[in-house]
Order: structure tokens, then C-alpha cells, then sequence
């Protein structure tokens, strides 16, 4: 028969979860569930052993509050990192301390909501990926970091997903995905930089990238996509700084491009693609630098500004 979900789930410090592989084979896996509130402050082990062993898979979900003081280790001696699942409410990653259950009331439900330490990200990047995926909000503090070698991140949120100013990520050759059901925005002096990573956002309404803000790569590619289920606003809001410093492939693919002060620049190509969903398209392009150079939309208004290339350039507006 069916088992019942507990409303309220507590793994207190000192408890450990073991599901590792031993000799040879891949790692467990193990759900931290709750139809309301999960506390999370022990610790998880789900690695691969042996040469061809990868790690496994570890959620922490809470229906409407998620507390994670704990550790995840999804590694492997030889294979590829496994993966952790965050599932709450809402999260903001901050430096402030993880939220943490009181241990006099350890099964009684939490405020709305989740507060996670960058450093307990970061560590657990070390081993493998780490999913975080919200009804609501995902917000990055500012002065926050999220810094990686290999590991993928990928943020998930029902509603908006937040760079606050002076929060970063770095990355070396790993990934960024967000995927936002309403807008994403990187404020102020935000910034996501790497190396041979890719960077992909989707919003299915607006994309906002404000002054002061950056987006780098060196060969990875970046992909900004506005109104990515076509059925959002699909504004591309550039006023910051998008750049490929080694020839990685930058492309945009909206509604409307609105870029009076940003900049795109590559080594490699960019490629501006706007009328998303067929939609007519009102466009001020404006600062783009790029060794193969194309606009693409449908019949509408357009504006173009500063355009430089040293190989191909081609305009289309549809018909």
C-alpha cells in the first residue's frame, strides 16, 4: 500500500546517513521528505566506489520550509559526482547561517521560507551537482558566492530568480542553469563569470541584466532566452555587460531587445534573435562586438546603435 508523507521530518546534528557504494558501484540514494517542514542538520553520504562508480542522489525537500544546517557528499572515487535536490518554499543563499531547527520544538512547522550558506553550496559543489528548486523565490545575497570547479548549478524557481548586487558566481567547468517561471534579474554589480562552462537563463516573462552587472565566459557559451514557454512578457532588459573573451558563443532569443547602454562582445558569435513566438518585435540594439554578428526578428520597430564586426554581420526583420 501507499506510505503517508510526515508533515514534519528533523534529522538533528551528529545523525549520519550512509549510502555509499562500497567496492565497486553506484551511490544510494536517500529522500529527506516533509508535506511541510524539513530540518536538515546531519549528514549525507551517497558516493560512487570502483573505477566506473558514480555518485547518487540526495533530496531535501520541504512542501513549505526547508532547514539545512547539514552536509552532502554525492562524490566518487572515480565516476562523475551524483546530484542534490533542495526543494522548498523559497530560499535565499547568503553568508548569514544556515536556518536552523530550536531542538525544544523539533516537530513543530517552520516560518515560510529557507536561508542557505554559500559555503554549505560550495561544499557540496565539491562532490557533484546541486539542484535548488522553489515554488517561489531564489535569491542570491548580496556579497554572497557561489564558486565551483566542475560541479553544475541549476535554480529552478516558480516565480523570480534574484542576483543581488554584489552577489557572484565563478565557475571553471562547470555549469549555470536558471530556469524562472517569471523573471530573472541580475542587479547592480552581480555578476556570473567563467571559463569553459556554459551559462544558460530561461524566464518565461522578462530578463533584466542592470547596469553594472556581468555576464563572462571565456569559450562557453551563454544563452538568455525571455519568454521561454512562449507564453510570458519575453523582454530582454540589457543594460549590463555580456562578454565571451575566447571565442564562446553568445545568443539571445526574446520578444523585444532593449540594449541603450549594455554590451555584448565575443571573440566568437553572437547572434540576436527577437519576435519570439512569431510576435512582432520593438527593439533598441545597441553595442555589439562580435566576430560573426547576426539580428534576427520578425516586422516591427528597430533601432540599431554602435554594431561592430570583423567578419560576418547580417540584419534580418522579417518580412
Amino acid at each position: 500500500g501507499s506510505i503517508n508523507n510526515a508533515e514534519v521530518v528533523t534529522v538533528e546534528t551528529g545523525v549520519d546517513i550512509n549510502a555509499n557504494a562500497t567496492v565497486q558501484g553506484q551511490g544510494g540514494k536517500v529522500i529527506v521528505w516533509a508535506d511541510d517542514t524539513a530540518r536538515f542538520n546531519g549528514s549525507i553520504e551517497a558516493r560512487g566506489a570502483g573505477e566506473s562508480g558514480d555518485g547518487g542522489f540526495v533530496e531535501t525537500s520541504g512542501k513549505r520550509s526547508l532547514i539545512v544546517g547539514g552536509s552532502v557528499n554525492v562524490g566518487a572515487d572515480q565516476g562523475q559526482g551524483g546530484s542534490w535536490l533542495l526543494d522548498p518554499l523559497s530560499i535565499t543563499i547568503s553568508n548569514d547561517p544556515d536556518t536552523i531547527a530550536a531542538t525544544a520544538t523539533p516537530f513543530q512547522p517552520d516560518a515560510d521560507g529557507s536561508v542557505l550558506n554559500a559555503a554549505t553550496l560550495n561544499a557540496a559543489l565539491l562532490t557533484g551537482d546541486v539542484t535548488v528548486q522553489t515554488v517561489s523565490d531564489v535569491t542570491l545575497q548580496s556579497g554572497s558566492s557561489i564558486e565551483m570547479d566542475s560541479g553544475f548549478v541549476d535554480f529552478e524557481a516558480g516565480n523570480d530568480i534574484t542576483l543581488e548586487s554584489g552577489s557572484s558566481i565563478e565557475l571553471v567547468t562547470g555549469g549555470v542553469n536558471f530556469d524562472a517561471e517569471n523573471n530573472i534579474s541580475l542587479e547592480g554589480t552581480s555578476s556570473i563569470k567563467s571559463d569553459s562552462g556554459a551559462v544558460q537563463l530561461n524566464a518565461n516573462n522578462d530578463i533584466s541584466t542592470h547596469f553594472g552587472s556581468l555576464i563572462q565566459t571565456a569559450s562557453g557559451a551563454v544563452t538568455l532566452i525571455a519568454n521561454y514557454d512562449f507564453d510570458g512578457g519575453g523582454n530582454l532588459n540589457h543594460v549590463g555587460i555580456v562578454s565571451s573573451t575566447a571565442g564562446g558563443v553568445i545568443t539571445t532569443d526574446s520578444v523585444n531587445f532593449t540594449s541603450i547602454l549594455g554590451t555584448v562582445f565575443s571573440f566568437g558569435k553572437i547572434e540576436i534573435n527577437t519576435g519570439r513566438g512569431g510576435q512582432d518585435s520593438i527593439n533598441v540594439i545597441n553595442n555589439l562586438f562580435g566576430d560573426d554578428v547576426s539580428v534576427n526578428g520578425n516586422s516591427g520597430q528597430d533601432s540599431y546603435g554602435i554594431l561592430h564586426t570583423d567578419n560576418a554581420y547580417t540584419i534580418d526583420g522579417g518580412d
